[in-house]
């Protein structure tokens, strides 16, 4: 192991540790519960077959929200709902893709997830929530030895994994309504977000919600610049309060 990489993978290390405290601390935004509660199937907690999440973002805010609904009391998290390894992707299915990981672990030999630190729903930080994260920190970092299986899930934009972004396009190419909630169409993300929108070769309605939608709507035009060309209508929503249902849904 390169001195470089060392460094790599301790910053990677500390930025899922602090994210997985910041998350703790903080907790869940309340509009992830109302999002989830009015597209599930209230008797089995379902998701729509027609529906797909993709993000950018490594919280788990998801994760947490869902497990709240669900009244489960227990510390492990149902990270499959929300990180589908890509062998398990289908395009008749609902899935749910983080581009670029998550600030959780997986682990390496059995294709696993799990948090970093202990009780991660509960907003109270012990002593012993960080003691397995300080002893994987020191053992794979610090002391440069085996510890466990796992590896933090974090996947950074410059990784460059074009086989997986070939089967993300492919498994999103029959989108025929698009809603971007609080996503800014960043310069460093434009490669990869021309190959995922222009593969919708169906799509017909965008929805952009966010609290100066025009603002991202102009830059939006630079990812699919024959919008109009393709008849795709754009529709901007300026509210905040909750996450944008479409009614077409």
């Amino acid at each position: 192991m390169t001195s470089r990489s060392s460094e790599v993978n301790e910053l990677v290390f500390i930025l899922a540790l602090y994210f997985n405290l910041e998350q703790k601390i903080v907790g869940v935004d309340p509009r992830y519960n109302t999002f989830l509660i009015s597209i599930l199937n209230s008797s089995a907690y379902q998701f729509p077959s027609n529906l797909k999440f993709l993000t950018w973002n490594y919280d788990l805010q998801f994760e947490l929200a869902y497990q709240k609904l669900l009244d489960d009391h227990t510390d492990s998290l149902q990270y499959s709902k929300f990180n589908k390894n890509e062998n398990s992707w289908k395009k008749e299915e609902f899935n749910s893709i983080k581009i670029n990981g998550s600030c959780n672990m997986i682990d390496k030999s059995f294709g696993s997830f799990y948090h970093l630190i202990k009780n991660i729903s509960s907003d109270k930080v012990d002593l012993e929530d960080i003691d397995w994260a300080l002893k994987y920190g020191f053992c794979h970092i610090k002391n440069r030895r085996e510890f466990s299986s796992a590896r933090v899930n974090i996947n950074f934009a410059w990784y460059n994994d074009t086989d997986k972004l070939n089967k993300i396009a492919a498994l999103h190419d029959t989108t025929e309504v698009l809603v971007v909630i609080g996503y800014s169409f960043p310069f460093f993300n434009r490669d990869v977000d021309r190959k995922i929108i222009r593969s919708m070769f169906r799509l017909k309605k965008i929805y952009i919600q966010d609290l100066y939608p025009n603002d991202i709507v102009n830059r939006f035009l630079s990812i699919l610049p024959n919008w109009k060309k393709q008849e795709i209508e754009i529709i901007p929503i300026n509210t905040a309060e909750e996450f944008f249902l479409p009614p077409e849904l």
